[in-house]
């Protein structure tokens, strides 16, 4: 429920900032942001590589943080619509952190 409710604050935000100014550097972090999304289920839960997890994760938070800040002088909507993003993003982050620390090897 909740990356149900996630995705759809992410796409129509992005969809606001593509109508608003086209190709522009909030939708290239939005972009990224999408990339680094996908690969982290791929390498945490499939490669089971929780430090390259733990590095896609923190370029993720980065790029949602990027979003934010050249959303927000575009669209203020659609910039505080990826704040509860960030939040799972970094509860993700720490639990990535913690499963890396419980399994060094891993």
């Amino acid at each position: 429920m909740v990356w149900t409710l996630l995705y759809a604050g992410i796409a129509y935000a992005g969809w606001v900032i593509w109508v608003t100014t086209g190709w522009s550097p909030p939708l290239l972090f939005w972009g990224a942001q999408i990339l680094f999304n996908a690969l982290w289920s791929w390498i945490f839960f499939g490669l089971r590589k929780m430090n390259l997890a733990l590095v896609d994760i923190a370029l993720l938070w980065l790029s949602i943080l990027g979003f934010i800040a050249t959303a927000w002088p575009v669209s203020v909507a659609a910039a505080l619509l990826f704040i509860p993003y960030l939040a799972w993003v970094t509860t993700a982050g720490f639990l990535n952190y913690s499963v890396l620390r419980l399994n060094p090897s891993a």
